[in-house]
């Protein structure tokens, strides 16, 4: 009586596993069909809150959204918007922001807190939004990564986005343009040294190759320079 007891419970377990697998498909799939629908209603409430903290979102689109299987995450295709980080001014939305590809996971349900990955990051600053300290105006296909994000707190997420974009500047870890006019700048500047303009280390490259300093010596006078192959009129002979 044992084994057909034992074969009726694995009978029912399948039965039972098949349920909850095709409930959870269904979720699934309709979870996916209606999420890109609220996703664009919820915009107009997250450019609310996004303004008093200096971030203007505008003209979002994407092509397509999808949910994780385990519905604990989304992934955004194509993701295109508009920016205006000085949504106070008279210039509006002339940045730009465009992701190729956007996953946020929710890591601690109970807490709200998750990640964002980010790849085929391209960011184009107008003039009027470029912070004057920003080495560059535009990064191109950049990765960008950040945990444990208040995903519960739009204001609190987007300063933590906005900051570690503003590493991705500074560290220089994509693709970087500078502007025209800082170049022109530079470049007219630099014109009456007659030095050579590059980083150190080419410089240092030339001054091997030549056999003389190029980089920009201290002012005042030089001390003369003592030939290796003579000594120094001055200098007493020693003695044993």
């Amino acid at each position: 009586m044992r084994r057909p007891s034992s074969k009726l419970r694995t009978h029912r377990l399948l039965i039972l596993l098949l349920l909850v697998g095709s409930l959870w498909a269904l979720v699934w799939s309709l979870t996916n069909a209606f999420v890109p629908a609220l996703a664009r209603e919820a915009l107009p409430t997250l450019q609310t809150r996004l303004e008093p903290i200096g971030i203007g979102l505008g003209d979002v689109a994407f092509s397509g959204l999808r949910i994780s299987p385990w519905l604990n995450g989304l992934v955004l295709s194509d993701l295109e918007a508009r920016l205006d980080l000085n949504p106070r001014d008279r210039i509006q939305m002339r940045s730009r922001l465009d992701i190729a590809t956007l996953e946020v996971r929710l890591t601690h349900p109970f807490s709200l807190r998750g990640a964002i990955q980010a790849t085929g990051l391209d960011v184009r600053l107008d003039p009027s939004d470029r912070p004057s300290q920003l080495p560059f105006d535009r990064i191109s296909n950049a990765r960008l990564a950040i945990g444990d994000l208040p995903l519960g707190d739009p204001r609190q997420a987007a300063n933590a986005i906005r900051d570690k974009l503003k590493a991705l500047f500074f560290e220089n870890r994509a693709i970087g343009e500078p502007d025209a006019p800082d170049i022109a700048d530079l470049l007219h500047a630099h014109a009456g040294t007659g030095r050579p303009l590059g980083p150190d280390s080419f410089v240092e490259a030339l001054e091997q190759r030549l056999g003389r300093p190029l980089k920009r010596q201290k002012p005042g006078p030089k001390a003369p320079r003592r030939d290796s192959h003579t000594r120094d009129l001055f200098e007493l002979p020693e003695r044993n």
